[in-house]
């Protein structure tokens, strides 16, 4: 039972493979997804007793395309197809799948009848047509992840400049984004609204799916498949028609999962997530489980046995992680529940256990904790597939630390899969019933109209605290004056000496501290401890032509002897990440988030630099010239000294300022 509940939570496909033949950019570098050509569904019960149908099997063609591999091959509406390649078809999206994993010029066999007659036909699979559209360009291209290229689809409106970007990550299914022709499905209306609209849009094809290499696609694990989106992320803000400071993802279903664990790595404007959860994924599984089986209206008896079973089976597969033959071996009560939840003793719904053994140990409220940007939290009021106190909980998340950035709304009258729907029972009983849906267009109006007015308004990602409000700041260096009062030299490393002459003055004529990197390493301590605060401090350093090698430092929570140091790096193009020797347990430990951080946004020799670092708890947070580039969330040193470092090199600093939490 827990089996059908998932596959309602997990199928989210179009049952048309495809539409009319378009011509394509003859120059992609991926080889084409196959399709069939058809509109399949369900056999009529009627049709089914004509037949003599087995019962459970068989699809009926429902509509045929003109050039498609299904019209050459002589296909009629009315066929049935009973199996491909020897195996019996279960329903439209099991032979969706199956097609859809293959590539042009695979062949086939299929058994169908016709009429009375069961037949045979082998046919050669021709190539899923491209999208096409008179209003914009679309570009199809690809990124590598983990030894895989991955389809992207781009559209672009045919206008100069940056643009602000849309990156539309799709749910849990395995079947492609790519929508070339009949009816545009919810993905392709999504894109091409908001193309219409002056955005850049992105889409990106799983590993195994459509023309992406890699599968098959049952196999991907959660951690590789968000490395696709990653890499796919990390390309579109690389582009030079996209404006880096105006991205968006749209995350509908497990896609409003992949997204905040995005943007914990690469800061975005602002995320819309849909239909989607906040909470773990146990916890959703079991509420979901008894949402559906009350739709399904079971006995409450049943109910209750049934989500006894499930947590315990949850916990052994997720929490132990013990394999399914084991657990059914162990805990006999439960070998009935393996059996209709697991298959191979390693698929989970047609995804791998390995998928939904990592996907339960994401801490997403650590990743909506981390979060800057604004987001839209939107649950629809027909959505049987997720719960509307998750939304919620999303919004309240994000307020916490940055009041106003998070917005919850439940929209009347759309179910999980954007579709109109009065209630949760309507579209329940439709999907029972493996009805179509209509696609409610007010989703589109509410989320273009929401990102437009973030991409159109003053950005909060690409100011610093300090201009976003000026009230509450302390200026170290407005009182300081010659003597540099206020301030402390102390040697680096602690049990080195002081250059008798110092290196540090404050320049009457602009207000400058200047640092001339001829007194050797030391730094330059603001001698008051802090706990939570912000440090925000503007520098340059001063060419030499012919030199590299560029360094200083940016201090926060440093001991007053600097034995224990938190450092923002400084450099000639380079730099802005957090580094440093802190305390862990008790045990001085060295740090390194250089790898960890966004592509580098310090500006070269003679060119200012703003750096602004947030000390929260035991988060320290790095924000460079317009973007967050560095997060650590493991510091234990809950106090200490803000300094700056001299190590060679003539450096100004200005706007050297304070501001307490």
């Amino acid at each position: 039972m827990l089996t059908w509940l998932l596959v309602s939570a997990a199928t989210a496909i179009s049952f048309t493979a495809w539409g009319p033949n378009v011509q394509g950019d003859a120059g992609v570098d991926l080889k084409r997804g196959a399709f069939f050509g058809a509109k399949v569904g369900s056999v009529s019960d009627e049709a089914r007793e004509n037949l003599k149908l087995e019962a459970g099997f068989g699809i009926a063609i429902e509509q045929v395309f003109a050039g498609s591999t299904a019209a050459e091959a002589g296909f009629k509406a009315g066929d049935v197809l009973l199996a491909v390649n020897g195996t019996k078809i279960p329903g439209a999206g099991e032979f969706v799948r199956t097609i859809a994993g293959l590539k042009a010029g695979a062949s086939v066999a299929l058994e169908f009848r016709r009429g009375g007659a069961q037949e045979k036909s082998t046919v050669m699979l021709k190539g899923r047509p491209f999208e096409k559209s008179d209003a914009y360009e679309i570009v199809y291209g690809s990124v590598r992840s983990r030894g895989n290229r991955l389809r992207t689809i781009i559209t672009h409106p045919r206008v100069e400049g940056k643009r602000p970007a849309l990156f539309l990550i799709q749910g849990v299914g395995l079947f492609s984004v790519d929508n070339p022709g009949g009816a545009l499905g919810y993905h392709r209306a999504i894109v091409d609204d908001f193309t219409r609209h002056g955005f850049i849009t992105l889409r990106v094809d799983k590993s195994g799916c459509g023309d992406s290499e890699g599968g098959p696609g049952r196999d991907l694990d959660f951690d590789t498949e968000l490395d696709g989106y990653r890499q796919a992320l990390h390309m579109l803000k690389s582009r030079t028609d996209v404006d880096p400071n105006r991205v968006f993802i749209f995350g509908h279903s497990m896609g409003g999962v992949m997204a905040p664990l995005l943007a914990a790595e690469t800061p975005l404007r602002g995320m819309i997530v849909y239909g989607t959860i906040a909470r773990t994924w146990t916890e959703y599984m079991l509420e979901n489980s008894r949402r559906q089986m009350e739709l399904a209206d079971n006995d409450p008896s049943i109910i209750d046995r049934t989500l006894r079973n499930a947590a315990a089976l949850l916990v052994y597969l997720y929490g132990e992680k013990l394999a399914p033959k084991e657990i059914a071996a162990r805990y006999p009560h439960l070998r009935k529940l393996v059996e209709q939840t697991v298959t191979d003793d390693r698929y989970f719904v047609d995804r791998s256990l390995t998928f939904f053994r990592q996907l339960a140990g994401k801490n997403l409220g650590a990743a909506w904790e981390s979060y800057e940007g604004h987001v839209l939290a939107i649950w629809g009021k027909g959505d049987f597939v997720s719960n509307e106190d998750d939304h919620a909980l999303i919004a309240r998340i994000v307020n916490r630390d940055h009041p106003g950035h998070g917005t919850f709304l439940a929209m009347n009258g759309i179910d999980h899969g954007f579709n109109r729907a009065a209630s949760r029972r309507e579209s329940f009983e439709r999907g029972q019933a493996r009805q179509p849906g209509e696609l409610n267009p007010a989703i589109i109006e509410v989320c273009r109209t929401w990102v437009e007015k973030l991409a159109s308004s003053a950005d909060d990602a690409v100011t610093s605290a300090l201009e976003r409000d000026s009230q509450g700041w302390t200026d170290l260096l407005a009182r300081a004056g010659p003597k540099l009062e206020g301030w402390v030299r102390a040697p680096v490393p602690s049990e080195g000496k002081l250059d008798p002459h110092t290196q540090w003055s404050l320049d009457a004529s602009t207000g400058y501290l200047v640092c001339t990197g001829d007194g050797g390493h030391e730094w330059l301590r603001w001698d008051r401890e802090l706990s939570d605060f912000i440090f925000h401090v503007e520098w340059r350093f001063t060419p030499v032509p012919g030199k590299k090698g560029y360094n200083s430092g940016v201090y926060a929570r440093n001991s007053a002897d600097a034995r224990i140091w938190h450092q923002a790096q400084t450099g000639d193009g380079s730099g802005g990440y957090l580094f440093g020797n802190t305390q862990i347990g008790g045990v001085a430990k060295r740090f390194n988030r250089s790898e960890r951080g966004v592509a580098s946004r310090v500006k070269p020799a003679g060119e200012w630099n703003t750096y602004e670092i947030t000390c929260r708890g035991k988060e320290m947070i790095l924000w460079v010239n317009g973007a967050v580039t560095s997060r650590w969330k493991e510091c234990e040193v809950p106090r200490g000294y803000a300094g700056l470092e001299a190590e060679g090199w003539r450096i100004e600093f200005r706007n050297v300022k304070v501001k307490t939490l």
